[in-house]
């Protein structure tokens, strides 16, 4: 039972990764199924082990893969979560920007995602809604009071939309 539960999930949501052709919930969704499997394979030797149903020189060599497969799915495991605490923070910076002004423009902002690529850049989708068009410094702006916020360089992806 803990089996199904823990790899099939994993392997259905890299199936639809598959099929929408993102690679970001197939990498996420097998990464998991990945840490799960070698996870239930270390805690299932162990617990033979101790319980005396296989002995342990016979065991070790299985145990010894299984754990050395374990340490290596780590290393991308510890570069996404780095990657969220990233994510995390930056929109902890930004929650507090939904309105500001412009010359006499009020402009509402409304973040749509964060995409962390380091300490030192962030991709940033959002909505830019106001009562008129914005030109290229006004937008300039925006890039500037994110940028100040998050102690960063910004690229900004901008949905721009006029609300009457």
């Amino acid at each position: 039972m803990a089996i199904a539960v823990a790899l099939v999930p994993p392997l259905a949501v890299s199936g639809i990764g598959i099929g929408w052709f993102d690679i970001e919930i197939i990498y996420g969704s097998f990464l998991l199924f990945l840490t799960n499997l070698f996870g239930v394979t270390v805690a299932a030797s162990l617990t033979f082990i101790v319980l005396g149903f296989a002995p342990i020189h016979r065991a070790k060599k299985g145990l010894a893969y299984s754990t050395v497969l374990l340490a290596i799915v780590t290393i991308p495991l510890i570069i996404s979560f780095y990657s969220l605490v990233l994510q995390s923070n930056d929109y902890a910076k930004l929650s507090g920007i939904e309105e500001i002004t412009i010359g006499n423009k009020k402009v509402e902002i409304n973040i749509l995602s964060i995409k962390s690529s380091s300490s030192k850049k962030s991709i940033i989708e959002l909505e830019v809604m106001s009562k008129s068009h914005l030109n290229d410094d006004e937008f300039q702006k925006i890039k500037e009071i994110l940028e100040h916020n998050l102690q960063k360089q910004v690229t900004m992806e901008v949905i721009p939309k006029i609300v009457f």
